[in-house]
Formats: structure tokens, C-alpha cells, sequence
């Protein structure tokens, strides 16, 4: 990517002299992370702290908070990610969960969404548990991978159940399925791009733009209908025995 990698959040891009965060929604979903542990960092992507970006201060501070709830987790700040930057490490903040999960958080997640981040980080960690049966019977026919951007606002009463929907469905197949998880609120020129109008909106692949229902019978079927076309080809076999 062309980037330092800080481990250090106080260094480099990941000491943008914020102050910590204070939300009490959004420490009160983080405190459960304390006993998390796992090898992989989480990653923090921010612009170098020279340049002024509201979004970065935040996510920053979010990271700081995350990293005192959770002690046993680690953090790498990607350094310096200037104005231009494109591809994978761009457009920033954005934090990506440990590997092999394949979720990344474009905006860090307020109080209304940090809940279901919580869950999902825990569960990228220690493993997903059950998923809904309708959810986990589209996951049997998918043999190419996907991208799925989801785009959800502190504003959506929706858009915490459809994270925490969409984002166990794709913890339960990190081979073949990515989700970036955008914040209209703190991303709206990225929103503008896609051509978002309602929230929470998912699209998949760039071809299928459509609305999240929080109802999973209604999501799988919407899932149903576009995963099985307009997907380029995976590069090994299917894993079966789901």
C-alpha cells in the first residue's frame, strides 16, 4: 500500500493530539471487549495528521477508546495516507478487523452502532455463532466472491440490525464475501457517489443497489436474487460441508 505501519497510537498518524472520547454509548459497548485476545491487529487507516480531516479526528479517538477497553487487542495505525491516495487503503478513516475476517469500517462507528461493531469484532475473534436459517441457506449457493458496501447512518433506526446481520453472514464466509460498512454521517461524498438515498442501502458488486431491510427473510431474499450473477469468478473451489 505504500504506508508506514505505527503500532504505537501515540506515533505517526496515530497521534493526531485528539482528545479521548467521551461518548458514553459507545464506551459503554466497548467494555465488554476487555478480555478480547487475538494475535492479528486491527488496523486503523487515517489521513497523516498534518492534514486537517474531522472524520479522522474521530475515528482516532474511537481507536483510543477501543484500544483502552480492549487491552488485549492491539493496533496499527497506517501512515500517512495523503489527500490523493487511492486503492485499497483509501478513502479514509477506516478500521479493518483482524484477519481472516474481511470487515472494514469506513467512519468510525457512534453510540447507535458501535453495539453491533462490538458483537461482531467478538465474534471475528472467537468465531460466529448460529445464523439466521435463511441467511445461512443463501451462504450454501455462493461460489464467487463478493464485494457488499453497506452504508448506514447513526440517524437509520435500521442500520444497527442490518450491521449486525449482514456482518455475522459475512463472518461465516471470509473466503468469499467482504463488507465495507460506510458511515453516511461522516462519508457523504462517498454516499454522493454511490448515489445513496436511503439508509440503510446495500450495494453488492457494483451492479445491485437496494435497500437493507433489518427483517432477514426479506434481506436473504433481496441477497438471493442479485449474489448469483454479476460476480467475478472465485479463484479455488467452493468449501462445502456448510
Amino acid at each position: 500500500m505504500g504506508t508506514e505501519v505505527h503500532a504505537d497510537p501515540m506515533e505517526g498518524s496515530g497521534g493526531r493530539g485528539q482528545p479521548p472520547l467521551s461518548d458514553p454509548g459507545v464506551l459503554a459497548a466497548l467494555a465488554p471487549l476487555r478480555e478480547l485476545r487475538w494475535r492479528h491487529p486491527v488496523e486503523v487507516g487515517l489521513h497523516a495528521a498534518s492534514i486537517p480531516c474531522p472524520p479522522c479526528d474521530r475515528m482516532d479517538s474511537f481507536a483510543r477508546a477501543l484500544l483502552r477497553s480492549a487491552p488485549n487487542l492491539s493496533l496499527e495505525f497506517v501512515a500517512p495516507a495523503g489527500l490523493d491516495q487511492t486503492g485499497e487503503a483509501a478513502p479514509v478513516p477506516w478500521l479493518r478487523f483482524p484477519e481472516p475476517s474481511r470487515i472494514r469500517f469506513l467512519g468510525a462507528p457512534g453510540s447507535a452502532l458501535s453495539p453491533a461493531f462490538a458483537g461482531l469484532l467478538t465474534e471475528a475473534v472467537q468465531g460466529p455463532g448460529p445464523l439466521d436459517p435463511a441467511l445461512r441457506e443463501v451462504l450454501r449457493q455462493i461460489l464467487r466472491r463478493h464485494h457488499l458496501r453497506l452504508f448506514v447512518s447513526e440517524q437509520g433506526p435500521d442500520s444497527s440490525p442490518v450491521l449486525w446481520a449482514l456482518g455475522r453472514w459475512v463472518l461465516h464466509d471470509e473466503r468469499h464475501l467482504r463488507l465495507d460498512v460506510i458511515s453516511v454521517d461522516q462519508m457523504p461524498d462517498l454516499s454522493r457517489h454511490f448515489g445513496v438515498r436511503t439508509i440503510p442501502a446495500l450495494r453488492v458488486d457494483d451492479f445491485a443497489h437496494f435497500y437493507a431491510s433489518p427483517d432477514p427473510r426479506e434481506l436473504s431474499g433481496a441477497l438471493r436474487d442479485v449474489l448469483p450473477d454479476g460476480s467475478w469468478p472465485a479463484t479455488d473451489p467452493p468449501a462445502t460441508g456448510r
